[in-house]
């Protein structure tokens, strides 16, 4: 073999080389960027959970009010005091009860995440606006600080909204 095919071994090596060391580079790389499909699944699980505790609040109020109605039948409530009365019972239901329940449900269901790890804040920091009455339309906004790890990258979540209509 001459130079000539001892150049071109050498630089056809050397671009192999190359191109091998670039896959696993990328490769690399890859793995630790926290991706929209890793946020976008981490989502969906609060966002379920919140659905969860929103109609388990949404019943509780549903209670109160029947419970305020049966023992003061001549209670008259126009559409303002209504809206007000079951935004102030979901929010105290969210608050009081639903929040560990809330927390729980979320940690239940992060474990099949890996590679990432999910910490969170202990308590939850709701919010209801009541859209609608008939039917009634329920936003319900929550501070609740998720962060993310995957590798040496950290990224937070922390408001979610969710539209919930009560049935």
């Amino acid at each position: 073999m001459g130079k000539r095919g001892q150049v071109t071994t050498f630089v056809i090596l050397g671009l192999v080389l190359l191109v091998i060391l670039a896959v696993v580079f990328f490769g690399l790389f890859q793995r630790k960027q926290i991706t929209e499909l890793e946020k976008a699944k981490i989502n969906g699980i609060v966002l379920e959970c919140m659905g969860e505790s929103l109609q388990r609040a949404s019943d509780y109020a549903a209670t109160q009010l029947s419970q305020q109605i049966t023992t003061n039948p001549s209670l008259g409530m126009n559409q303002e005091q209504l809206r007000q009365f079951l935004k102030e019972n979901i929010e105290y239901d969210l608050k009081e009860n639903q929040n560990t329940k809330l927390i729980f449900c979320f940690d239940e269901k992060i474990p099949g995440l890996q590679p990432i790890s999910i910490t969170h804040a202990a308590n939850i920091e709701p919010t209801v606006n009541l859209q609608e009455l008939d039917p009634i339309l329920i936003e319900f906004d929550m501070s609740f600080q998720v962060t993310i790890t995957k590798g040496n990258l950290q990224e937070n979540l922390e408001r979610f909204t969710i539209m919930y209509e009560v049935r």
